[in-house]
């Protein structure tokens, strides 16, 4: 199972809560466990939208719109879920594998930055 077609199923089912309302205009699919496991990955979602909401209500959108609309296994690639309020913040995080710890930019070695990808 490759990502390309995590990445096609997440595409559609972010440009369909576009069309619903949900502005998301950007993700992108990190590693979770690099060097360690295979496919597993943290999902970032750039989602203006959801700007004033609390942290915990972006994701679970998110985790409702994926429960909803991706199948099982596109579903088990996705270990975490992360929500920034724009692309700017999105590209910021992921230079430290959004990681929410604030020191974290000190401590982890950038692994590598996953590719945006814009709705």
């Amino acid at each position: 199972m490759g990502t390309e077609s995590l990445v096609n199923a997440l595409r559609s089912v972010f440009e369909n809560a576009r069309k619903e309302g949900t502005e998301i205009n950007a993700f992108m699919l990190g590693k979770a466990y690099p060097g360690f496991v295979r496919n597993s990955y943290i999902l970032a979602v750039s989602a203006p939208s959801m700007a004033g909401w609390e942290p915990y209500e972006k994701m679970d959108k998110i985790i409702d719109l994926l429960r909803a609309h991706l199948d099982v296994q596109d579903k088990t690639q996705i270990d975490r879920v992360r929500v920034y309020n724009s692309i700017e913040e999105l590209k910021a995080h992921s230079l430290v594998g959004f990681d929410d710890d604030p020191g974290a930019m000190y401590e982890l070695p950038i692994r590598g930055v996953p590719q945006l990808v814009e709705i």
